[in-house]
């Protein structure tokens, strides 16, 4: 503190929290620097009924002349508590909890800011645990890793925006008051908010509705444990007075909700977050690997791709650091990576450019493999591939299906679903060039041609069979010169007991797996089913929802959607399987997964499926007409010798699949070919500026779209009183 700023007592509400109440002293103690002429403070116990308190807060006061013990000989309620302190001094106020910590140097910024204009009316600063103001994941608990608080606290000076951020209203874990906000708008509300919860929002309402502004000091970092205050008293009442701050301010709830819909502060959280990960100690001799997809695999694992990302990142786990990119609802692209245990998430852009590129590899990334990319802008994989060619980091591109030829993702029409026409001829897929220009503003032709581009930068280009390989280099022939892709298949997470032929006992057991729309042949498979009618089979269906327009007389079993460890299980009670894909499936999950029990396989004849099925015989190819398809498959079930050269085939099949340990050596052997072949230059993080439409975000209105109380706060303060045994409303 200096002169130049105004004097502030800091003042702590202490219930109980021994365990904690004395490190929070301490750090105020230890990193607040300043004569108790400018400085105060106010240790306010409400009554503790733990003995040891008393003398803990007494001993502080002993030690340093700074502070104040006020003790209460009732128990007030928080709001009071710290009102009694409050009306008490005539300077800013700070209201710190007891299960904070500081850092050197907190008090002076946060006064800074306070300072920086008359409109200030109170200031918050950044915290691992404080709903809107927490980093790098807000809304969330962000539990502790290998960095303390003083290490957090330097990522928040070295991120910081230098800008006016305004928050609705602040959040209570610290709290800087200034004495105009006290002044005009007085303190809490202690008769309407009872014991606590909610108090520190109304006043912040209040404070907005007089046309003072409510900060972020997102140069601070206070760490907050979170609920010690309450922990006795419990938190039912929260909801209650929720209700009240929405009966005295009634747009108060929409508001909270728009700002949370819009995120204002992501460029925080970005800033905070990549560098709390360049400064997160690394791994000795692991690299740090970026995933790249179109869905995270931590929380939400919906597909194949996901599915393959998440095993390779389990399986390499003891030999990188992942990372994890990808778009969040088509918004913002967050990112996601385990420190120690912990995964933390946070979005890293307000716009997908190749500064926020650059800052993003600055944390430390050392080779990036892109899995997918629909959902992120459409420029993001030339961007990525470029800078990352720019400045030598490796690139792996593994494509799992056709999105690099096909704006439709499937070789469909984008509109009817039909075969591409495009790769065959001079027609075109309409609904495609209605997809491509709609999402990059050109046509197929321009697509594949900026694709090609893109791809050509990539170190390593990957497909998961020889079938997708052929396809993708056709769509992309005459977009440039031949692209060199390399075939990996993908792996089963769990290796299991080579399948045994089983005598097959009619009515036959037909498994039809992951089905679900158009490319998956629904309605091919509706049509096939009724052109097997006669014949005594049991259909078991493996997938998101039940099928319509079913023929009435087979037995049908939905059993919904499925853990993968659980669908062998099950599969091992059935006789066949049967895949009806329209589209050129690239390697399919499915057909593994018939296969490891046991179960021969009907399949269209199409891409990795055809492949597949025809080199290990372990299953029949169907016609594409449903009609001949049927005629095939009673054919098939009318023939044992055939059904037992089908089981054969299959146990050998099953035993060939390729394992996750397989699969992880073979990707880690590419990660270390390239990483010492690679040059990289070194990234020095810049201070990249706010764009102008994260700072008219930031900057906000700076006056209250408030209306006015429509409850008197005598009426909300009336107590109620409930009968014996009764709940209080919500």
């Amino acid at each position: 503190m200096t002169s130049a700023l105004p004097a502030v007592d800091v003042i702590i509400p202490i219930y109980n929290g021994y365990d904690v109440v004395g490190n929070c002293i301490e750090s105020v103690l230890a990193n607040t620097h300043g004569p108790a002429s400018e400085i105060g403070v106010i240790l306010a116990d409400d009554a503790s009924p733990d003995p040891r308190i008393g003398p803990l807060l007494e001993e502080f006061a002993a030690r340093d002349d700074r502070v104040q013990v006020h003790s209460r000989t009732v128990n007030l309620g928080f709001p009071e508590n710290c009102n009694e302190s409050m009306r008490a001094s005539r300077r800013d106020i700070v209201i710190l909890n007891s299960d904070t910590e500081v850092p050197p140097g907190w008090l002076t910024r946060l006064c800074t800011k306070a300072a920086s204009s008359a409109r200030v009316g109170s200031v918050t600063p950044l915290t691992n645990n404080g709903t809107v103001c927490s980093v790098p994941e807000w809304l969330k608990n962000n539990p502790f890793g290998s960095l303390d608080t003083n290490a957090l606290d330097e990522i928040a000076q070295a991120t910081a925006t230098g800008l006016w951020i305004e928050l609705p209203t602040g959040v209570g874990f610290c709290q800087y008051f200034t004495r105009t906000a006290l002044d005009t708008c007085g303190y809490f509300d202690g008769a309407v908010f009872g014991k606590g919860y909610g108090e520190e929002n109304d006043l912040c309402l209040r404070i907005r509705h007089e046309g003072l502004v409510n900060l972020l000091a997102d140069d601070v970092f206070v760490s907050h444990i979170g609920g010690v205050s309450f922990s006795e008293a419990g938190t039912s009442r929260l909801d209650e007075n929720l209700a009240k701050i929405g009966r005295l301010w009634p747009d108060y709830h929409a508001l909270i909700q728009e700002f949370i819909a819009d995120n204002p502060l992501a460029g925080v959280q970005a800033r905070f977050g990549l560098e709390m990960l360049r400064r997160t100690p690394r791994s000795p001799g692991k690299p740090r690997v970026l995933y790249m997809l179109h869905n995270a695999i931590w929380g939400t694992v919906i597909g194949g791709t996901e599915f393959h990302v998440q095993d390779l990142v389990e399986a390499l786990r003891g030999e990188i650091e992942p990372i994890i990119l990808s778009p969040r609802h088509g918004t913002r692209p967050i990112l996601q990576w385990d420190d120690r245990g912990h995964v933390r998430s946070f979005p890293i852009a307000y716009s997908f450019d190749s500064e926020w590129v650059r800052q993003l590899l600055s944390s430390g990334i050392d080779l990036v493999h892109i899995h997918h990319w629909i959902d992120f802008p459409a420029d993001a994989l030339s961007e990525v591939l470029a800078v990352c060619a720019a400045v030598g980091i490796p690139t792996v591109v593994s494509l799992h299906d056709y999105y690099a030829a096909c704006p439709g993702i499937q070789l469909l029409d984008a509109r009817t679903k039909q075969p591409c026409v495009s790769l065959e001829g001079t027609d075109r897929c309409d609904g495609c060039e209605i997809k491509a220009g709609r999402t990059a503003r050109i046509d197929v032709e321009g697509w594949r041609r900026e694709h090609r581009a893109a791809l050509a930068q990539a170190s390593l280009i990957v497909s998961p069979s020889e079938a997708a390989r052929h396809v993708l280099l056709q769509g992309l022939r005459d977009a440039g010169p031949q692209l060199d892709v390399h075939v990996e298949p993908h792996a089963l997470p769990t290796s299991w007991p080579s399948p045994t032929p089983k005598e097959p006992a009619e009515p036959y057991r037909i498994s039809v797996i992951g089905y679900g729309g158009a490319h998956k042949g629904d309605r091919v498979l509706i049509d096939l089913i009724a052109h097997l009618d006669g014949l005594e089979l049991e259909w078991h269906f493996y997938g998101r929802k039940k099928l319509r327009d079913l023929p009435d007389e087979p037995p049908y079993f939905f059993h919904g959607t499925y853990e993968r460890d659980a669908l062998h299980d099950w599969l091992v009670e059935d006789d066949f399987a049967l895949l009806v894909s329209t589209w050129p499936e690239t390697f399919s999950y499915t057909l593994s997964e018939a296969w490891s029990a046991g179960l021969p396989v009907f399949a269209t004849a199409h891409g990795a499926l055809q492949e597949r099925v025809s080199e290990a015989g372990a299953g029949m190819l169907l016609s594409d007409d449903p009609a001949a398809a049927a005629t095939e498959i009673r054919a098939a079930l009318a023939d044992p010798d055939r059904i037992l050269a089908m089981q054969r085939a299959t146990k050998y099949a099953a035993q060939a699949l390729r394992t996750l340990p397989e699969m992880a050596t073979a990707y880690l052997g590419h990660y270390r070919a390239l990483l010492a072949a690679a040059s990289p230059a070194a990234i020095v993080p810049s201070a990249h500026e706010p764009g102008l439409d994260e700072v008219e975000n930031l900057m906000g209105s700076f006056r209250s779209p408030l209306p006015a109380v429509d409850v008197s706060r005598e009426e909300l303060a009336t107590p109620v009183v409930h009968q014996a045994g009764g709940r209080p409303p919500r």
